[in-house]
């Protein structure tokens, strides 16, 4: 379901209100609602793919350019669930096989798998040694799959594009805490 971020934020708004006896100011619901929607996806996502028949939803194919064997990981990608990513070079001619880093550096058992790993914030590959003639750095574009939570709007007008399952789950969650967190603020300051 893709709904206009303003949308989602007015939908929480009344949720809010209908869920607070004494509910806070329009401004600062709607302050709070920006300020933890990063934090809210997240953790919702995290949620969401901890349910194996739910988790196949978030999945996303991205293209990553690999330089020297290195690229970018998506900054939306769960990394509680990289081992279900997938690496295909562009062309299709080499799958990858995940290893966990320890392993990666250890290299691959099966000289026609290309192999890749996580490693901070970067995704490196090693390309398959039967193609290669050796292991050698992954160069150039290659198709991710990944698990990623739904990327947060980068503007009030943008939409936030979520399966239709996840919407109301980030709904009930953001406003649960939006609701406890203001009423934890009046409460301090009465």
């Amino acid at each position: 379901m893709s709904l206009s971020y303003v949308t989602v934020r007015e939908m929480v708004v009344e949720g809010v209100i209908r869920r607070s006896a004494d509910p806070p100011p329009l401004d600062r619901i709607r302050m709070v609602f920006d300020a933890s929607f990063f934090a809210i996806n997240s953790q919702v996502a995290e949620a969401f793919a901890a349910r194996s028949d739910k988790r196949e939803l978030l999945r996303v194919v991205e293209s990553l350019t690999f330089t020297a064997g290195v690229a970018t990981l998506p900054t939306d990608v769960l990394k509680k669930y990289i081992q279900d990513c997938t690496l295909v070079t562009s062309d299709s001619l080499a799958h990858y096989a995940f290893r966990r880093y320890p392993q990666y550096i250890r290299g691959s058992n099966d000289p026609r798998l290309g192999i890749w790993t996580q490693v901070g914030e970067t995704v490196q590959a090693t390309t398959p040694e039967a193609l290669a003639g050796g292991a050698i750095p992954l160069v150039g574009a290659a198709t991710f799959s990944a698990i990623e939570s739904p990327p947060v709007p980068a503007t009030e007008g943008a939409t936030f594009a979520a399966p239709d399952d996840y919407l109301p789950e980030f709904l009930d969650a953001m406003i649960s805490y939006i609701a406890g967190s203001t009423a934890h603020v009046a409460a301090e300051t009465a």
